[in-house]
């Protein structure tokens, strides 16, 4: 087991990494003084999983209770949070009762604004079973649910004093899930290792996710990519915005289809697509790595293309969301393997004009 120190606003969060360490939960949140926590999870984690987090905090005296919440995105809301407040109260919850985020993404965000609301803050503990939770999600201390209006606009910053990270989690998730998962990998290499990126073009995911040992070392590489980028920016003021490569179509698309067309990392995939070619379109991108990316999410077995709805659409949400800065449009463009930078202000019309044509010559021209 490696412990990975992440300096996240004003939390030193320990996160323990390794294979085969759910058993040792208990253990580890006993020594950072948990002695009360309510468990946040669903139910397939918690049928696959729950007997052995129990049994390690039974071992160590940990007094806990689970709290079921419903399966996907479309759940990660306000009502949501209602319930987790009440089994809290019903739990006789106070300041010193640990929130356990036991689950994906959608369970983190949603357990960690819970945490981070209830009595003005409670301690938060994570432990993601998902490959985007563990290589994303879990790190960088933004909790928070969706609206109506779009993805994650209520949130706060709101980090968790321990998160564990066990890879063997992962080994009953379907391909599908690995391969979402992959694509926040692939983007922390484009941002700053591309190392990583060609490490992962010599690669499946299949090979990486089944080979003892490599999955442990490539979540540990992109993890770190994250965390450094977090120490220099907890608060999303400048630098971390880099981050949210792919995110900003990519969080329109999520929208559009109500959060079940495509998964995170899917839609993720398709707009780092498109933001390397709004940035070879402004000739910002130095080194023309469309074909390479392209290639490299075919091998993961990620789309890379969208047809069949319109750019306005898309447009009209990508100027709702949270990310917008004054009239214009801001995306993260790639200048090269390893480097980003963050371009703001970019005119809707521009970016209209430019996915028309990413829809209509997508399929022709990628697939």
């Amino acid at each position: 087991m490696k412990i990975i120190k992440i300096h996240q606003n004003d939390i030193n969060s320990r996160l323990h990494i390794g294979s085969g360490i759910l058993s040792r939960a208990g253990r580890i949140l006993n020594e950072a003084g948990i002695d009360r926590a309510l468990i946040i999870t669903g139910s397939l984690v918690k049928n696959k999983f729950g007997h052995i987090l129990e049994k390690s905090l039974a071992e160590k005296k940990i007094h806990h209770k689970f709290h079921t919440v419903p399966e996907g995105e479309e759940y990660k809301n306000l009502r949501t949070v209602q319930d987790i407040y009440d089994s809290l109260v019903s739990f006789n919850a106070d300041r010193k009762t640990c929130i356990i985020a036991f689950g994906g993404g959608v369970v983190g965000d949603t357990a960690g604004f819970a945490a981070a609301t209830f009595m003005r803050g409670i301690p938060l503990a994570i432990i993601p079973t998902t490959l985007l939770a563990q290589v994303d999600s879990s790190i960088g201390g933004k909790v928070g649910v969706d609206l109506p209006g779009g993805k994650n606009l209520a949130g706060a910053f709101y980090n968790p004093g321990i998160i564990i990270t066990d890879t063997e989690l992962l080994s009953t998730l379907p391909e599908s899930e690995i391969r979402a998962g992959m694509a926040e990998i692939i983007k922390a290499s484009i941002i700053g290792s591309p190392g990583l990126f060609n490490e992962l073009r010599k690669n499946h995911f299949k090979t990486v996710f089944f080979k003892k040992g490599y999955i442990l070392k490539i979540i540990k590489d992109t993890i770190e990519i994250k965390a450094d980028v977090v120490k220099k920016d907890p608060f999303e003021k400048g630098l971390r915005a880099v981050l949210n490569l792919g995110h900003t179509l990519g969080h329109a698309i999520e929208t559009h289809f109500s959060y079940t067309g495509y998964r995170h990392g899917e839609a993720i995939s398709i707009g780092m697509v498109f933001a390397a070619d709004i940035a070879h379109k402004l000739k910002i991108l130095k080194e023309d790595f469309r074909d390479e990316l392209i290639e490299l999410l075919r091998l993961y077995e990620l789309p890379f293309s969208l047809t069949g709805i319109e750019a306005s659409e898309l447009v009209k949400i990508m100027m709702i969301d949270k990310k917008r800065k004054g009239e214009g449009l801001t995306f993260v463009l790639p200048e090269r393997i390893g480097k980003v930078r963050v371009v703001k202000n970019i005119e809707p019309v521009l970016v209209k004009k430019f996915l028309e044509k990413f829809i209509l010559e997508g399929a022709d021209e990628y697939v």
